[in-house]
């Protein structure tokens, strides 16, 4: 991982760094997909499942991240809605805007202090891919393990990538067929006046 000075900042002072130069845009964009989600819960739910099976990890995520907080929209393998957003592994992967795979968290030295790993969640191997809505990143979708891995090939990259552009597909789709439901409503509205 090149040595970044935001990423620096965001794993020893725990300050949280902007994603981009307009936070308060996707910020608006995460509470947008929240609503698109709503009940499109289940298919992230079961695209979170496959994942997990698919990859053999303990845990696979869909998460939003607000401006303080990392919040579950479908999960497997973990009881927790909500996280910190400070010294998250989401937060890397959005400030980087790219995958980001991490095999052994607790060999890495600028991992291996984090909260993340060294406390109960004892977290080893990450993998995790953007996850845009609206032309914005909102999140990540995400496989965690307590195991450490020796190794993520192209092929698994290539399938990661695939998982997280599935979930901006039910976003958008989720998003456009709210807006049919409400200019449905406008046009049966006119028609009645």
């Amino acid at each position: 991982m090149p040595s970044d000075c935001k990423i620096e900042i965001l794993l020893e002072s725990g300050t949280v760094c902007p994603i981009n130069t307009n936070e308060q845009q996707r910020l608006d964009a995460v509470e947008l997909a929240k609503v698109a989600i709503g009940s499109g819960e289940i298919a992230l739910t079961h695209l979170v499942h496959i994942a997990a099976t698919a990859f053999d990890a303990q845990i696979a995520v869909v998460m939003l991240l607000e401006e303080g907080r990392q919040v579950c929209a479908a999960r497997v393998g973990t009881e927790y809605r909500e996280l910190p957003r400070r010294d998250s592994f989401c937060s890397i992967t959005l400030e980087r805007s790219a995958a980001f795979v991490v095999l052994d968290a607790s060999l890495d030295p600028m991992l291996s202090d984090n909260p993340f790993v060294k406390g109960e969640r004892h977290i080893r191997f990450y993998a995790g891919v953007p996850i845009h809505f609206r032309g914005q990143p909102i999140g990540t979708f995400c496989l965690v393990d307590r195991r450490p891995r020796n190794r993520f090939s192209q092929q698994h990259l290539e399938l990661l990538h695939r998982f997280g552009a599935i979930v901006e597909e039910v976003l958008g789709l989720r998003a456009a067929r709210a807006q049919i439901g409400r200019d449905a409503s406008r046009l049966e509205h006119m028609a009645a006046t």
